[in-house]
């Protein structure tokens, strides 16, 4: 039995990893090293947040807090919290660090409460008026700011009115994605009950693959020491073991870049074995999926019905 902290720590950890994974790429191509680690930071800086206060998670404070919030549940959220800075850096060329910002704040605090416009102090009941003003506000202070530190022209001033606008626009678009993202993962929560008890089926499914590409890896590499470079076309003249285990899992997935021929005999046969195994490994874990899918949704309802 895994321990409850070693458990925890391990789901933070490959969460904020795929985090970075998501938005590091494409900041790195816009930017290069240039505040890539204070950016790393700003992206680790929720699952420091669930770090910090999941030991509080049974404090007398935090109780109301944490009362609807799981684990799992914080970390999601933190991750989606980030999905509008990716999509920002995708397909907006200038930096608009200042406005994502602002539909992440918002966005945020939706994720974090249960009504539409809540507040953090009360979570549950909606208040417009709050957030109105606290948008303009800060927008008409942000906005004000930008135009003493650009120097007072023309330019400045449009640059610091549209942020003075769009500010609290993007704090109450925010706001709306963040309570309807928040209604997407309740609503999917059952599926991923059904998910977590189909993980022993996907851990069997990753594994047998796995194993299928090595072992045919291996025979891969025995062809090709046996017969030389006739048998496969595209080979360095001293292939690596790598080499073996990227044909044989491009061979398994059916992808056939064409980048590697088999040209012998022996090299085709086992080429065309490894697709039919891969093949037949699949359809044989889909209809287990299929059969362990159906019974926990029978389940499910079951479960419901007795509450």
């Amino acid at each position: 039995m895994i321990p409850r902290w070693l458990a925890i720590g391990g789901k933070l950890i490959a969460v904020l990893v795929f985090s970075l994974i998501l938005n590091l790429p494409i900041f790195f191509y816009k930017n290069g090293v240039t505040n890539l680690l204070s950016f790393s930071l700003f992206v680790a800086l929720p699952f420091i947040g669930i770090a910090v206060l999941e030991p509080l998670r049974a404090a007398g404070r935090f109780q109301n807090f944490f009362a609807h919030r799981s684990f799992n549940g914080m970390l999601l959220r933190a991750f989606m919290i980030y999905v509008p800075t990716f999509v920002a850096n995708v397909f907006v060329p200038e930096p608009v660090t200042l406005y994502v910002s602002s539909f992440q704040v918002g966005m945020l605090v939706g994720l974090l409460t249960g009504a539409p416009f809540a507040t953090l102090e009360n979570p549950q009941t909606s208040n417009k008026r709050y957030w109105a003003n606290f948008g303009l506000f800060l927008g008409i202070c942000i906005g004000f700011a930008i135009f003493l530190a650009s120097g007072h022209s023309i330019a400045s001033l449009i640059k610091g009115l549209g942020v003075a606008i769009s500010f609290p626009v993007l704090l109450w678009l925010g706001l709306i994605f963040g309570h309807f993202v928040n209604q997407c993962i309740d609503a999917l929560r059952s599926t991923f009950q059904i998910l977590k008890r189909l993980s022993k089926t996907i851990i069997a499914f990753a594994s047998g693959y796995l194993a299928i590409v090595i072992i045919f890896a291996t025979l891969f590499a025995a062809t090709w020491r046996l017969e030389g470079t006739q048998s496969f076309k595209g080979f360095p003249a001293n292939p690596p073991m790598t080499t073996f285990v990227y044909y044989s899992l491009v061979t398994a997935t059916t992808v056939g870049y064409g980048d590697i021929v088999p040209e012998s005999e022996a090299a085709r046969t086992l080429t065309g074995l490894e697709s039919i195994i891969s093949l037949i490994w699949t359809l044989i874990v889909f209809a287990a999926v299929a059969v362990r899918f159906a019974e926990a949704i029978k389940v499910e309802p079951a479960r419901h019905d007795h509450k």
